[in-house]
């Protein structure tokens, strides 16, 4: 066993911890992310038709303005950066 002097004990103590909540957040995290891959799977396997189509015609019938049309074009493009198989 480690022979520790004891103020030295509080300072491992919580550095243990610290390197345990950092590896709990690591794994919330990836399962946050299995989450949303998830989801955006049901997502895009309920789509019906072509959704560039269905996006121009919300947009063409006000249902969609030019900005929210512009805010989904930037994060489609971003999407597939990161998920280029999934696009």
């Amino acid at each position: 066993m480690f022979n520790f002097p004891n103020n030295n004990m509080g300072n491992i103590s919580n550095v243990i911890n610290s390197l345990m909540g950092n590896i709990n957040n690591v794994i919330n995290s990836l399962g946050g992310a299995t989450q949303m891959m998830q989801q955006f799977n049901q997502f895009k396997n309920n789509l019906q038709g072509d959704p560039r189509l269905q996006v121009q015609n919300l947009l063409n019938s006000g249902q969609m303005n030019q900005n929210q049309y512009s805010q989904l074009l930037s994060l489609a493009q971003t999407l597939n950066q990161m998920m280029p198989r999934y696009f």
